[in-house]
């Protein structure tokens, strides 16, 4: 969003007399920047207690938003046959303890562990 525009207006008005920059791969590292950084607040908003304490605890689930650490989560329950994310989605629940439990089940997922390398 902000950061590809930034990038692009940077693009336009450098000294092109002293420019070594290559659009494709500025353009390239950013996109790779932007989906760590996107994964990692996912995964933050979901597990850490800190970011909890700045914003409010597992906000991603009370606005229903199919983050990357959910859709994980939804795609590995689709496998096996259940939906308790997608119906803890649905509900858009303010409730702590819906929210912890959803939490849980996306430990068991496995979907936790392989995005904990992440942050």
């Amino acid at each position: 969003g902000l950061m590809m525009l930034a990038f692009d207006l940077m693009f336009i008005f450098r000294n092109q007399a002293d420019s070594t920059l290559d659009y494709v791969t500025g353009r390239y590292f950013l996109e790779t920047f932007s989906k760590f950084f996107q994964i990692r607040d996912d995964y933050c908003n979901l597990w850490d207690v800190k970011y909890a304490a700045n914003k409010s605890y597992c906000e991603d689930l009370t606005e229903g938003k199919f983050s990357w650490v959910i859709v994980q989560g939804v795609l590995k329950e689709k496998e096996l046959g259940t939906s308790k994310i997608m119906s803890i989605l649905k509900q858009r629940t303010t409730s702590d303890d819906i929210k912890r439990y959803c939490c849980q089940v996306l430990e068991n997922l496995k979907v936790k562990s392989e995005n904990s390398r992440i942050p």
